[in-house]
């Protein structure tokens, strides 16, 4: 039999991964040091194949294989808003346009603007991050917060007395 340990790479995705040997004989054992490795990285797997007590054979033999884990790759794309000036701000969104999370919410995405309910007339960045930068590598490609102008209503006025008269200034005394 052709014995083989061969070095594996798998990407992230939730589940303990292991390497194994492959052809080895009925008259041995083989044990593992380093197996079963779920978050992404580099991982150095030790197999030692000892002989059975019952067999022609003595002795061992230690091998080790490499096993990576490569990040798992999302590209996000945040969605634009808009709303007028001193109205509440609209929930920031984002839509995963490539790759997933193996559980909703595992990457830790979080949106922000430094747009508020106050800021003037005029475009502002909402930008992203995330926190699972373990298991995973994520671009975004950011979107737009539009504040635009708002209707001038009565209750804008506050306390200001006024009718519904119409008055006409000029610039004589």
């Amino acid at each position: 039999k052709d014995f083989a340990f061969n070095n594996d790479e798998v990407t992230y995705d939730g589940q303990a991964h292991s390497i194994y040997t492959t052809g080895e004989s009925d008259f041995v054992t083989v044990t593992y040091v380093g197996n079963a490795d779920v978050n992404a990285g580099t991982y150095t797997v030790t197999a030692t194949i000892t002989t059975k007590t019952n067999s022609n054979y003595t002795g061992s033999l230690t091998k080790t294989a490499t096993l990576t884990i490569d990040k798992r790759n999302l590209e996000v794309t945040i969605d634009n808003k808009s709303g007028k000036y001193l109205d509440s701000l609209q929930t920031l969104t984002y839509t995963i346009t490539s790759g997933s999370e193996v559980t909703n919410g595992e990457a830790g995405i979080a949106l922000s603007t430094t747009a508020t309910a106050t800021s003037n007339v005029g475009t502002y960045a909402i930008t992203g991050t995330f926190t699972n930068t373990t298991n995973y590598n994520v671009t975004f490609t950011n979107g737009t917060y539009t504040i635009a102008k708002k209707d001038l209503t009565k209750d804008d006025l506050g306390d200001a007395a006024y009718n519904d008269e119409t008055v006409t200034y000029d610039t004589q005394e």
